[in-house]
């Protein structure tokens, strides 16, 4: 077998192991929009970049027909090894910074990943076992209830005035109990008007194929650290009709002048 042949047959395998790695955080758990947004396109470059392009590079550099059955066994092990290392670290860096919730605050979503989660012995436990374990594949829209207890309002107090109550699945609710507070506090039309007029064209679109009208629908703001999507949500129901991969402010001025207010 010559080394080109080797490293052809080296590149196959990487491909389809790495279409495999790629499928599972382009579909998966970095589902589009938000692959863009959360560093997918970094995740897929180390994995296209060591185990597509480099280990079959090693191959061809490394391997040599006239090499020992046993010095070829170490040269493609270490190879391999290498490989393996990278890939498992990629999955379980795209694992672990996975999206899984997008919570309502009140005036808008807030995408969580799965390294955002507070989970320590001091924290509440979820009461609801649909809480009590990450999903895999996010993300899923809830919102957040304040607890019954005193105890259990003031430290919801708390977390809420240091911004991060919705880091924790014991104050997760289903979002069709927030109908009334998402009616009441979606952005206006005449707001997005000011914002974002393309989005408000691609809103009215989407509630005409919808057959409804504003007074049935609600937008937010989706945070996204930096940067801002726009979720459309039904309000008589909860559901989420769609996430637009654009701000409802428009330009970054916009976005910075609202953040403050």
């Amino acid at each position: 077998m010559t080394r080109f042949k080797a490293a052809s047959i080296h590149f196959l395998i990487s491909l389809l192991l790495a279409l495999v790695v790629i499928s599972l955080i382009v579909f998966g758990w970095y589902k589009l929009p938000y692959f863009w947004a959360l560093g997918g396109p970094m995740l897929l470059a180390l994995i296209v970049g060591v185990d597509i392009i480099l280990g079959p590079l090693m191959t061809l550099y490394l391997f040599n027909p006239a090499k020992s059955r046993r010095e070829l066994t170490l040269d493609l092990g270490f190879i391999a090894l290498i490989q393996a290392a990278a890939l498992i670290y990629g999955v379980y860096t795209a694992h672990a910074s996975r999206v899984v919730y997008a919570v309502y605050t009140g005036n808008g979503f807030a995408l969580v990943k799965a390294s955002d989660i507070l989970d320590t012995p001091s924290q509440p436990k979820p009461a609801s076992s649909q809480y009590a374990r990450l999903p895999m594949f996010g993300p899923l829209f809830v919102g957040l209830k304040q607890p019954d207890d005193p105890v259990g309002r003031t430290n919801f107090s708390f977390y809420m005035a240091m911004g991060g109550a919705h880091f924790i699945p014991a104050y997760y609710t289903p979002l069709d109990e927030k109908t009334r507070e998402l009616k009441e506090n979606g952005m206006s039309r005449n707001k997005l008007v000011k914002g974002n007029p393309e989005l408000l064209k691609e809103v009215d679109s989407l509630l005409a194929v919808k057959g409804m009208d504003w007074s049935e629908a609600a937008v937010f703001p989706l945070y996204l650290g930096q940067d801002y999507y726009t979720v459309v949500c039904d309000t008589s129901s909860g559901n989420i009709l769609r996430v637009i991969d654009k701000s409802p402010y428009g330009f970054k001025e916009e976005i910075n002048r609202s953040s403050r207010q």
